[in-house]
């Protein structure tokens, strides 16, 4: 395995093909990357101006590729059987090992093109990356994702996606008419020999495929959707959405004051040139979980606890886990820590309990919590999409006293009325 630290436990081996990019494809990926390498030859011969053109041709060879390859159907997945192992700690493909804590999802869905099921595993380490299985039984996926412990109560759930398109689709036309205005510049700077003008539009060059490059990443847990790119983050609460719409690239949701929280996997036209039906898989995968989610929701608004001894109202952040503090240290004192305790953790464990509520009986928990509840709090974090509430928990986990009051810092003062 190439992760020499294997766990000392049992491996399951289940019957999967592994779903990879045919001999065609790579050879096609390899001539649209053949720019750069003759441009870095070409600096290595201290030919500029040869550098330069290899550089500002390197979209058009892009495009002409991908082009080739999409019209005619060389991209088309590749099934081959695959040796596959599971167990708790992670899931080995081919002798190559990802730990349980790397993956950032494991969804499946049915794939009618391939007759069977498609398992993806998307590891979150570095560039992420996605395993594709392909599963000729649906139980044999649901054993896995089970194992691992990233079904929905258990874990978030995250989709990568990449580039403007994705995320600003106002402002990918204009970066596109940027790139190819400074593209033609260029060319022309190479021509007459103005290097500065030719550096110039390959800065901008660059700076417009950075956009596109741009990785981000759509994070759906047990309280609602997060989205990410470039350092920027939107969130919607389930609790929030009156409604979802099914999108051909994603989905929307539709809030109680009739706002609309777009998720995007991918760019609409994307989701039109879609033969393999791989992209739409991925779409399916993200309806099914939110719906699976919502009716977890649905199903528990019926033992919704008492949030109210565990807002913050109008208190300082540590004055808030003081008073939670004083709450339990009362309790015990009465004999009744049990209920308390059991009636804190209800909040922790309501899905459809507000996020500040949440953390509040975390950090009552915390202040009388053993090893075994520390890791249920660890265990909880990880099926939360809301950054905010996530490191609280975590840090209630963590008994580091100032990290837990810098968190809860993090919800606002307000009134409760």
């Amino acid at each position: 395995m190439s992760d020499s630290s294997e766990p000392n436990e049992t491996y399951q081996r289940v019957a999967a093909s592994r779903l990879g990019r045919s001999p065609a494809s790579v050879a096609l990926l390899a001539a649209a990357y053949a720019p750069p390498a003759l441009a870095a030859i070409a600096l290595a011969s201290d030919s500029t101006d040869a550098m330069l053109a290899m550089l500002l041709l390197w979209p058009i060879a892009v495009s002409i590729v991908f082009l080739i390859g999409a019209t005619r159907g060389l991209f088309a997945p590749a099934a081959r059987t695959a040796d596959v192992l599971v167990a708790p700690s992670g899931i080995v493909i081919n002798g190559e090992l990802i730990p349980r804590a790397a993956i950032t999802r494991a969804t499946m869905v049915a794939d009618p093109i391939l007759d069977g099921f498609r398992l993806v595993i998307e590891d979150g380490r570095a560039i992420r990356r996605k395993h594709a299985l392909l599963i000729e039984d649906e139980h044999i996926g649901e054993r896995i994702i089970a194992t691992l412990e990233l079904g929905a109560k258990r874990a978030t759930a995250s989709w990568g996606t990449q580039g403007v398109a994705v995320h600003a689709p106002s402002i990918s036309a204009p970066m596109t008419l940027l790139s190819i205005v400074a593209a033609s510049v260029g060319v022309v700077g190479v021509i007459a020999g103005w290097t500065l003008v030719a550096l110039v539009s390959l800065l901008a060059i660059l700076a417009v495929f950075a956009t596109r490059w741009a990785r981000g990443a759509v994070v759906v847990g047990l309280d609602g959707v997060r989205v990410e790119w470039m350092g920027q983050s939107r969130y919607c609460a389930f609790a929030d959405v009156e409604k979802v719409q099914p999108l051909a690239n994603g989905v929307q949701l539709v809030t109680k004051d009739g706002a609309h929280f777009d998720v995007a996997l991918f760019t609409e036209s994307e989701a039109k040139r879609d033969p393999y039906q791989s992209r739409h898989a991925e779409v399916r995968a993200l309806h099914n979980r939110i719906h699976e989610i919502i009716e977890l929701r649905r199903e528990s608004q019926s033992e919704s606890a008492s949030i109210d001894p565990y807002l913050r109202h109008d208190r300082s952040a540590r004055d808030w886990l003081a008073s939670l503090r004083r709450a339990f240290d009362a309790a015990m004192n009465l004999r009744v820590a049990t209920n308390t305790e059991e009636a804190a953790w209800r909040v922790v464990l309501d899905q459809n309990a507000t996020g500040e509520a949440r953390v509040g009986a975390a950090a009552a928990i915390a202040a009388n919590s053993d090893d075994s509840a520390r890791e249920k709090l660890r265990v909880v974090a990880q099926s939360i999409a809301d950054p905010r509430v996530r490191v609280a928990l975590e840090a209630a986990a963590s008994s580091d006293e100032q990290t837990l009051v810098n968190a809860m810092e993090n919800f606002k003062v307000q009134k409760q009325g």
